[in-house]
C-alpha cells in the first residue's frame, strides 16, 4: 500500500513540474540592436480561467546591444497582462516596442507606456 501511495505522489510531482516549466521567448528587433526576452514567472499553482487557464504571469528584459535597459521588476505598477497576451511589434521609428495590446516600452528610457 505504501508503494502505491509513493508511486502516485511521485507521478503527481513529475506531472506538475512537466506542465509548470518556465518558457522563454526571445524577440530581436529588425535592426538587431534590441532584444526582448519574455519569461513565464514560476507559479506553484497556475491560475485558472484566463486564456483557457494556461496563461501565466510574465517577466521580461529589454536589452540594447547586450546592455539591460529595463526589466519588468523595475515598474511601480504590476504587469496586468499574461503570456497569452504577448504580441511583439517593433516600432523603431517611434522608439517603441509593443509587447501586448495597448502596452508599449520606450526603447530609450525603458518606460512602460499604456
Amino acid at each position: 500500500m505504501i508503494y502505491i501511495v509513493a508511486i502516485i505522489l511521485i507521478s503527481l510531482f513529475v506531472i506538475f513540474f512537466m506542465f509548470n516549466k518556465q518558457e522563454k521567448k526571445v524577440f530581436v528587433s529588425p535592426d538587431g540592436i534590441y532584444e526582448l526576452t519574455v519569461k513565464n514567472k514560476f507559479e506553484l499553482i497556475p491560475s485558472v480561467g484566463r486564456d483557457g487557464g494556461g496563461s501565466k504571469p510574465i517577466n521580461f528584459i529589454l536589452k540594447k546591444n547586450g546592455k539591460v535597459i529595463t526589466n519588468s521588476k523595475k515598474f511601480n505598477e504590476p504587469i496586468d497582462f499574461r503570456n497569452g497576451d504577448i504580441s511583439v511589434k517593433w516600432k523603431l521609428d517611434a522608439q517603441l516596442v509593443r509587447i501586448a495590446l495597448a502596452r508599449h516600452i520606450n526603447l530609450e528610457t525603458g518606460e512602460m507606456l499604456k
